[in-house]
């Protein structure tokens, strides 16, 4: 007896969580999107045509620009990876003008845990939602609580967001318009 009682207070109480109906509006929880390898970007520099064009950022996080060379941009928003390219143009051309906006997003990697069919790590294209990466994982298996759906997020803070499959079906539900970022765990309980 004395073993149990033991084992129920020394059990952590549950994390804490946010429904995902109180986040607001979809556009409300984007986040500012940062470059990254596999993206693809496209360069302009005002009145050079021969610095401008489409590149695509390395494994390594960087990109060859010409006359500049390589010029790392993983981790930067568009405002920042064109701050930079200006400085590095600064020495090259006079008053250089740039602006750089991603074209193509490199797609995402989410993780499936928990009462599903086929957990995992799935690539999914940018801008999927739950559902998407529910049916890679071969949907709810017969132990899943249906009510205890949970997406951990990392980025910008840790962060549990639970979902009911119920809010998640319809078209009208906030639910149902979430996205996943790149690295976000979900968890059927």
């Amino acid at each position: 007896m004395v073993s149990g009682a033991l084992l129920a207070t020394s059990c952590a109480p549950p994390q804490p969580f946010v429904w995902a109906s109180r986040l607001g509006k979809p556009e409300d929880q984007a986040a500012v999107y940062r470059i990254g390898p596999g993206d693809e970007v496209y360069v302009l520099v005002a009145d050079q045509q021969a610095l401008s064009g489409a590149f695509v950022v390395g494994p390594d996080g960087s990109y060859i620009q010409p006359v500049v060379g390589s010029v790392p941009i993983s981790g930067l928003t568009t405002k920042e990876a064109a701050q930079q390219l200006t400085a590095r143009l600064a020495g090259i051309l006079v008053r250089p003008q740039v602006t750089i906006t991603v074209t193509k997003r490199r797609p995402i990697r989410v993780s499936v845990i928990g009462e599903v069919t086929r957990p995992g790590r799935f690539e999914m294209p940018f801008d999927e939602g739950i559902l998407a990466a529910l049916a890679n994982a071969g949907g709810l298996n017969e132990f899943a609580d249906s009510d205890s759906i949970y997406v951990v997020r990392r980025e910008p803070h840790l962060l549990r967001i639970r979902f009911r499959m119920r809010d998640l079906a319809g078209p009208d539900a906030i639910s149902a318009r979430f996205r996943l970022n790149d690295s976000d765990v979900i968890v059927v309980e």
